[in-house]
């Protein structure tokens, strides 16, 4: 007898007429009819090759095969179960886990943004949020360790497909008082001035297609430390006008950096041979969303 004749109806019929005591009413609570109740669990004994019950007009008890088999699958059958609900749950988008890496300066707006009506939306999903370089985001979704990247992807990519979102300018962020101050600032100025480089990626990209060779004082990860080492009179930074709304820069120089190569496309990048979950697809959503609200706002595009 093959493992594969079981089926989960059978199972299911077995296991609720020994919890009602009878067949009328394990009938009842499967909503089929006595008769077809009767046929699954004759099925299943047919199938096992082993008689479950005892049945007489009065009574229908466990024989002792069938009480030793009810101890032994009651609970395989309720994993089955919790599975069953579980995946279908993920398929819904109410549960299941969804993996995100994102640039450090989306991360700090608009991922933040989206990521807390989808907290709402969906309070059983579990949230992995990578931040890392360009380069690095690309790498995790086409090694399978994120469904979702969150930044810019200026070249053609085989294994990638990229979702444009909106475009913002980058902009100088100098001490107030710089020289830039008030100047109609362009890439090209960056080789003046010690230069803080908040992370490889878009803005390292201008700067090669700009043909900067003046390398930067400073490389730094984090956002807030470029901005603390500009207030500090170490250099100026190269930051996306899109995190203006999320940092503070009172008291410095914000000036918009004229030219096509100072605008950044960025958008969200999954795998070109695979189709993302629920949970992804109502993530991608409503980054659409605030994308458009933000942009709506602020102007940007």
């Amino acid at each position: 007898m093959s493992l594969l004749n079981l089926k989960y109806r059978q199972l299911k019929a077995f296991a609720v007429v020994v919890e009602s005591g009878s067949f009328r009413g394990a009938a009842d609570r499967m909503a089929v009819t006595q008769p077809s109740l009767s046929a699954l669990v004759k099925e299943l004994e047919t199938d096992i090759g082993v008689r479950l019950f005892e049945r007489t007009t009065r009574k229908c008890e466990l024989t002792q095969a069938g009480r030793a088999f009810f101890d032994d699958m009651q609970g395989a059958l309720r994993q089955l179960e919790d599975a069953y609900r579980y995946v279908k749950d993920v398929g819904k988008g109410t549960k299941g886990r969804l993996s995100l890496a994102a640039l450090p300066s989306l991360a700090a707006g608009l991922v933040t943004q989206a990521l807390g009506e989808f907290r709402r939306m969906h309070p059983g999903v579990r949230i992995q949020l990578t931040e890392g370089k360009n380069n690095e985001i690309l790498a995790a979704v086409r090694q399978g360790k994120a469904e979702l990247a969150i930044g810019s992807m200026w070249r053609r990519d085989e294994e990638l497909a990229f979702h444009e979102l909106f475009q913002d300018r980058m902009m100088f962020v100098a001490p107030s008082g710089h020289p830039l101050e008030g100047q109609r600032p362009t890439l090209k100025m960056v080789e003046k001035y010690d230069l803080i480089l908040m992370n490889a990626g878009p803005t390292q990209h201008a700067l090669e297609q700009s043909q900067i060779t003046r390398p930067p004082a400073f490389e730094v990860e984090h956002l807030s430390t470029a901005v603390s080492l500009v207030r500090s009179g170490l250099g100026i930074s190269i930051l996306p006008s899109s995190v203006a709304s999320v940092l503070n820069l009172d008291g410095l120089v914000c000036r918009s950096i004229e030219g096509p190569l100072a605008v950044r496309r960025l958008g969200f990048v999954v795998r070109r041979d695979s189709h993302i979950s629920t949970a992804a697809a109502a993530f991608a959503e409503l980054l659409r969303q605030s994308a458009s609200s933000m942009s709506s706002s602020d102007g940007a595009g």
